[in-house]
């Protein structure tokens, strides 16, 4: 095979491991559920010559993507050291497994830059992958394949089933309202939509509803930059996609199962007191609206554990390292539920400077992709939409080493890149 050859096949072992993230229950055989990894693992190894024959660390934007994770591990390791000097903090396998997903995330953020600087289809590429997803909607007709509770086929934790969601549902509606064109191109994103906004509602995961419902008004928003247009058609077209991803959303409500529509009801409603098997889902409803019922989404535990970890992190301003302890909750220990947090315990503020730059400027590119292309190219909406929902996901939850996030960081770092690559000059359809 030749060297082009084998980086293709480096990229489309990449795109693989992209669609497989979603597999990772516990309860699977070990390649099987580690399948991600390894797929991740052989494309960094075909990938590996032509890295060193083009030598891409000397291209400015490669170095600065290898000094923001200089600060993450830097960080890391004087947490690490500060905790084992002065507390007695030695590191345990669990920690040793934690750094390594950080190397992980840093392997596959160079690597999304790297295919990006080849293939300037890899943003499509990738996100398309991210489809894998669209299997969750077996579970529509097949209840049963995912029968415990809250939604988590193939995954440990419903939240996570919910993160994938915010980058599938970013898309689809990013398609939605923009490339839709004739009502059967529209009434298939539309359904597509709305059976995995119903997934989305069974996995309850409120920092998943919370990020979906703040990508799609991102989407709209930027529907009022749209050049050419009246302004009352603009205000008229994003009154109708937020009514569209509503109706869409309460579509999919209506695809659950009567136990799983009134699970879903007590998520919004936890005042209520009803056997989810017994009682009707329209009981249920009537119910809320006899009494007046208000919705409540908060969560006050998460603000008790915000408050012990601010006040451990007042005590050690560097960080506790990889080992950090855990915080009890009653008789449970939890992690600290804001990936700000977390990156603070685990690498102190030399770590959080460090994933911040990353972060930002991989949204800053993807906002100025838009812009250029008037808001009307599907791929930089959506990747500056889908940062935007695991921002506001990683509010709420322990998410430095989530893997899609980190692979759409790095595309969008990254995302300017073929403009310094000659072959691409002149390719006015790069991302579109």
């Amino acid at each position: 095979m030749g060297s082009k050859n084998i980086l293709t096949a480096g990229k489309w072992l990449f795109l693989a491991g992209i669609a497989l993230l979603i597999i990772r229950s516990n309860s699977y055989p070990w390649p099987l559920k580690r399948a991600s990894d390894i797929l991740f693992l052989l494309a960094a190894l075909l990938a590996c010559s032509s890295f060193v024959r083009e030598k891409p660390w000397k291209v400015g934007r490669i170095r600065q993507g290898i000094f923001g994770f200089l600060l993450i591990f830097g960080g890391i390791l004087i947490a690490t050291a500060f905790a084992y000097f002065l507390n007695g903090t030695k590191v345990t396998a669990a920690g040793v497994l934690a750094f390594g997903r950080f190397i992980e995330v840093a392997v596959i953020f160079l690597l999304a830059g790297f295919f990006l600087k080849q293939d300037p289809r890899f943003l499509k590429e990738a996100a398309l992958a991210q489809l894998s997803t669209l299997i969750y909607l077996i579970a529509l007709i097949y209840p049963a394949l995912a029968p415990e509770g809250r939604f988590r086929l193939f995954e440990n934790w419903p939240s996570n089933a919910g993160y994938y969601l915010i980058a599938s549902l970013s898309m689809i509606y990013t398609w939605l309202a923009i490339r839709a064109s004739g009502p059967a191109r529209s009434a298939l994103y539309f359904a597509l939509f709305a059976g995995l906004g119903g997934i989305l509602l069974w996995t309850m995961s409120r920092a998943s509803w919370l990020a979906v419902l703040l990508s799609i008004g991102l989407i709209i928003f930027t529907r009022l930059f749209v050049p050419g247009e009246q302004r009352r058609s603009k205000i008229k077209k994003a009154a109708v996609g937020l009514f569209t991803a509503l109706l869409g959303i309460g579509f999919g409500f209506l695809l659950l199962s009567a136990p799983v529509k009134n699970q879903v009801l007590t998520r919004f409603f936890p005042q209520l007191q009803l056997d989810i098997w017994a009682q009707a889902p329209a009981a249920t409803i009537k119910n809320i609206l006899e009494t007046d019922l208000m919705p409540d989404l908060s969560d006050p535990n998460r603000i008790i554990i915000w408050k012990k970890y601010i006040s451990l992190l007042l005590k050690n301003p560097l960080g506790l390292g990889l080992d950090y302890p855990p915080v009890t909750l009653g008789d449970e220990s939890k992690g600290p539920h804001n990936t700000l947090l977390e990156l603070l315990l685990v690498a102190g503020p030399f770590g959080l400077a460090g994933f911040l730059y990353l972060f930002l400027v991989a949204v800053k590119n993807a906002a100025t992709q838009a812009r250029r292309s008037g808001y009307g190219a599907v791929w930089p909406i959506y990747l500056l939409a889908v940062l935007a929902g695991f921002a506001t996901a990683a509010f709420f939850d322990n998410m430095s080493t989530f893997r899609l996030m980190w692979i759409l960081i790095g595309v969008g770092f990254f995302l300017d890149a073929e403009n310094q690559n000659k072959e691409l000059a002149g390719k006015s359809a790069v991302l579109d």
